[in-house]
């Protein structure tokens, strides 16, 4: 048993280790390591999980004694301790009504602060401790700060590019920096560390397991799509903006040329992607997923109508494209009007699909309209409205 345990040992080294000339990288870790939980302190990394696992729990405190039964499942945080500024810091570029937020910068921060379920901020909490504290230990306060919350602003970016439709929360985007930062270091010290191989093997195997709780154990609110989710969009971008920025300002032994090359490339990339992204945002009023451009694919305002003379004795699901603001304008002018029409808020999850214009359907058919296709103008029309005469 012992010679092929140390037969095992052997082949683990001889897979795993590579070879180094002078003291290893992971020796000055382990030094830092000692010295900063004995000296120092992690402040940062400590501060940022109790800050955001506090207010989950003071948000799900006041939620359960108001429902009279816990919820462990429900989001939590910021958002929900905020009254009626509730939905004002999570990250969203477009409401429900077609209301635009993309000039709201501060919800590129303030969404880390705000988590769905137990099982969200005590996965991104366990990640934050276990791959922040060799971070802080090396980098100190003020520079994982930094890179933390500039993958927090990464994911952001990321997500108006890449999705922008949905809501999501969470301090996942710094999470995946965190990763980011911890290749960026492999990068820049490869020479001097002794473990490089089985420490990429482990950052691939903790990806890959939090990706697998996300699919498996899901974080929406109540199952419901209507709630914040998590973003593959956010952490993809915290990762890369976690990579960047920890070749810039991450732990680096041994500057050469090649790590100045590094270092210099990843200025100018950041540069350009963040400029890129806040760009691609600011320009499209309806958010535009960029793997979406050239398609036909907005977003909409859902409402349900009712009015007996033009569409019959039923409620019917209406639209109107966030970028169509004739058609906007017409719905709330329908509110106010005298006509015999009644609209109320859907959940667009509800209405029966294919949508068909007013023309291909009929009185008898519960079909969703298209609400610019309804003949409003035409005096002849059972849906004529006379809106000027208000």
């Amino acid at each position: 048993t012992d010679m092929a345990g140390a037969a095992i040992d052997l082949m683990v080294e001889e897979l795993l280790e590579t070879q180094i000339v002078g003291e290893a990288y992971e020796d000055q870790q382990m030094e830092d390591m000692e010295n900063f939980i004995d000296i120092k302190k992690p402040r940062f990394i400590f501060a940022q999980c109790i800050l955001a696992g506090g207010l989950w729990i003071a948000s799900i405190i006041r939620q359960s004694i108001e429902a009279g039964e816990i919820g462990l499942g429900k989001q939590g945080g910021l958002d929900n301790l905020v009254g009626s500024w509730s939905g004002s810091t999570d990250l969203r570029l477009v409401d429900d009504d077609c209301t635009s937020y993309r000039f709201e910068i501060w919800r590129s921060w303030t969404y880390q602060w705000t988590h769905v379920g137990i099982n969200h901020i005590a996965l991104n909490c366990l990640l934050t401790m276990i791959l922040g504290l060799p971070l802080e230990a090396s980098a100190g306060f003020l520079r994982l700060f930094s890179m933390f919350n500039t993958g927090v602003l990464g994911g952001a970016l990321c997500y108006g590019v890449w999705d922008g439709k949905s809501t999501v929360v969470g301090m996942s985007g710094g999470c995946y920096a965190l990763f980011g930062i911890h290749f960026a270091e492999i990068l820049m010290n490869w020479k001097q560390m002794r473990w490089v191989k089985l420490k990429i093997l482990v950052l691939i195997f903790m990806i890959a397991m939090d990706n697998l709780n996300l699919y498996f154990g899901g974080i929406s609110d109540d199952n419901s799509s209507s709630h914040p989710l998590s973003s593959n969009s956010a952490h993809f971008g915290g990762g890369v903006a976690g990579l960047l920025i920890g070749c810039l300002i991450g732990n680096n032994e041994k500057r050469d040329r090649t790590d100045r090359i590094f270092r210099y490339s990843a200025m100018v990339l950041g540069f350009c992607l963040v400029a890129f992204c806040a760009t691609w945002i600011l320009m499209h009023e309806d958010p535009m997923p960029i793997w979406e451009w050239g398609s036909n694919s907005p977003t909409y305002l859902y409402q349900q109508a009712y009015n007996k003379r033009c569409l019959g004795s039923l409620w019917r699901c209406v639209r109107c494209t966030c970028s169509d603001v004739a058609c906007r304008d017409r719905v709330e002018a329908i509110e106010h009007s005298s006509a015999g029409w009644y609209l109320q808020s859907v959940d667009s999850a509800s209405c029966p699909t294919p949508w068909y214009s007013y023309s291909a359907t009929s009185a008898s058919a519960s079909h969703s309209l298209e609400f610019s296709s309804i003949p409003f103008d035409d005096a002849s029309s059972a849906c004529y409205v006379n809106f000027g005469s208000r």
